[in-house]
């Protein structure tokens, strides 16, 4: 009997497991959006193309590829929308031709996540001041399709 017990309880946990995690993904906020260019996020390099955002929690994102080719999970605390600013985009700092991600609105969440300058942003933003005397990044917004 103990062990007939230890195995429907072991069953029903996983049932369990499964079954809040459907139900998770369900519910996730997801916006897709098409980026024209070439990005950075964090540390990692991204094609220009069609690519999909997903808040985990309220501090993580995954951003992925369509293609599943490109992804990352990175830190980006939430932060509450300003008046009418809770549609679905994102947010670049461009210098140059180069675009870092600063951050991703998921509108049906009414809020967004910041992200903070990675380590590449802050190398390339010192060689910009060291070669020319500095530039400040002009703001790039993309509209994306939330769900």
């Amino acid at each position: 009997m103990n062990r007939q017990a230890f195995r429907f309880v072991t069953v029903l946990g996983l049932f369990l497991m499964l079954a809040v995690a459907s139900v998770q993904a369900q519910t996730a906020v997801k916006i897709n959006v098409h980026v024209p260019f070439d990005f950075i996020i964090g540390e990692a390099r991204f094609s220009a193309g069609q690519y999909s955002v997903s808040e985990v929690s309220q501090h993580t994102l995954l951003i992925r590829s369509a293609d599943g080719r490109e992804r990352t999970l990175i830190q980006a605390p939430r932060m509450a929308a300003g008046e009418g600013r809770a549609k679905s985009r994102l947010v670049f700092r461009r210098y140059g031709d180069q675009y870092f991600l600063s951050q991703a609105w998921l509108g049906a969440t009414g809020s967004g996540h910041d992200l903070r300058e990675s380590n590449a942003e802050r190398m390339f933003i010192r060689m910009i001041e060291l070669s020319d005397g500095g530039t400040r990044p002009q703001t790039v917004e993309v509209a994306a399709n939330g769900r």
